[in-house]
């Protein structure tokens, strides 16, 4: 996934005709909302108008404040600017704004100006830069909504549903029944599989030239891009037949009730199938993009000093977007987690112990020389 810094600017033309104003919402990324505020009065300063960016927060970010370190990363600069009649602009003024000072508790940033250098006609904007774009459509509707619980409970009972399913999964010693269609609507990865593109063999992942689907037909195996799957002799309605040889029975279940559901049910039980660590891995295999969202989003939700160097070390390093945020966190309470099991019985024969704790210990260094400039 190519992902690569951005800038975009989000510009709304007003005039003086209205004491106060609220643009239409507008993104940043993916569940990331803004609105921009403009207010003829300022409390404190009656001769002052003021701009402000304000926060609409997502459902995780009312409930914890680790998901605002998105925003956090982001820089902005607010500004307004005078329009004048005969079209010329002018700069009335621009702040760039703290934006890690962005809490639950304080959901906006800007300032105040004095109201007699606006002009009638008048530009407020925002320009953020510094923002990660991602090389994909965002499939999935958001800001998340919430689905009803009748409607899950209806597709619930349609997950590994032998009568009305065309796919037959071996996981683990288990059989998992699932429908080809459903699959293909909610994963890139299926979307592929059942158009021939790849698949999953015997041996796992491999080559569009080389992968096979096993089907109940007796007719020989041939590679991926030729083989037309077809209902068995005997009648039964499974077209497909594939091996899942790397992830747990509970761990595809799981993946599977969300991609008829969308309702993920995590366990925060250290080493469970259904954990937010396993589901963002088998998400991430599958490419199903909105659970490996809400895994991430789970899992910086139950982050904590004790199991930080846990999370880190078992496999938020493999994710670069996740292995930051739990780095930055190690690093912010550095001095408590050094101090935990998970922390003091690091394997030193892990692939990245040397390099993840060289990472840690330059940034701490790095805070501390700040603190001593204060």
């Amino acid at each position: 996934m190519s992902i690569q810094s951005a800038r975009a600017t989000f510009e709304f033309q007003l005039n003086q005709s209205k004491a106060n104003a609220l643009t239409p919402p507008f993104a940043t990324g993916d569940n990331l909302f803004w609105q921009l505020e403009y207010c003829e009065t300022y409390p404190n300063e009656p001769e002052c108008f003021v701009v402000r960016l304000h926060v609409i927060p997502n459902e995780d970010e009312l409930e914890s404040i680790l998901p605002w370190a998105r925003r956090h990363e982001l820089c902005a600069t607010i500004y307004v600017i005078n329009v004048h009649s005969e079209g010329n602009q002018q700069y009335v003024g621009k702040l760039a704004l703290e934006m890690d000072k962005l809490t639950p508790d304080m959901k906006y940033r800007g300032f105040f100006y004095k109201k007699a250098k606006l002009a009638h006609n008048f530009l407020i904007g925002v320009t953020f830069s510094e923002f990660q774009t991602e090389a994909r459509l965002v499939e999935g509707p958001f800001p998340n909504r919430k689905v009803p619980q009748d409607l899950i409970d209806a597709w619930l009972g349609e997950v590994n549903k032998q009568e009305t399913v065309d796919v037959q999964f071996n996981v683990g010693g288990h059989i998992v029944y699932a429908s080809s269609g459903v699959l293909g609507k909610r994963s890139e990865y299926f979307r592929n599989f059942f158009l021939r593109k790849w698949a999953e063999s015997d041996e796992g992942m491999s080559s569009p030239s080389t992968a096979n689907i096993r089907t109940r037909s007796k007719k020989k195996l041939s590679p991926i891009k030729d083989t037309v799957s077809e209902p068995s002799e005997n009648g039964s309605s499974i077209k497909y037949t594939v091996n899942i040889p790397d992830f747990e029975y509970d761990t595809f279940l799981a993946m599977l009730r969300f991609l008829y559901t969308d309702n993920p049910n995590f366990s925060d039980e250290d080493g469970s199938p259904t954990s937010p660590l396993a589901l963002m891995a088998i998400s991430d295999k599958y490419l199903v993009v909105e659970l490996r969202e809400r895994a991430k989003e789970k899992l910086l939700k139950i982050l904590n000093e004790d199991n930080a160097a846990r999370i880190l070390f078992d496999a938020a390093w493999k994710w670069p977007d996740v292995k930051e945020i739990v780095i930055d966190y190690v690093v912010r309470n550095f001095a408590k987690v050094r101090e935990t099991p998970s922390f003091l019985n690091i394997d030193e024969a892990h692939p990245m112990a040397a390099k993840l704790l060289m990472q840690i210990l330059k940034k701490v260094h790095v805070a501390q020389q700040r603190l001593t400039k204060f």
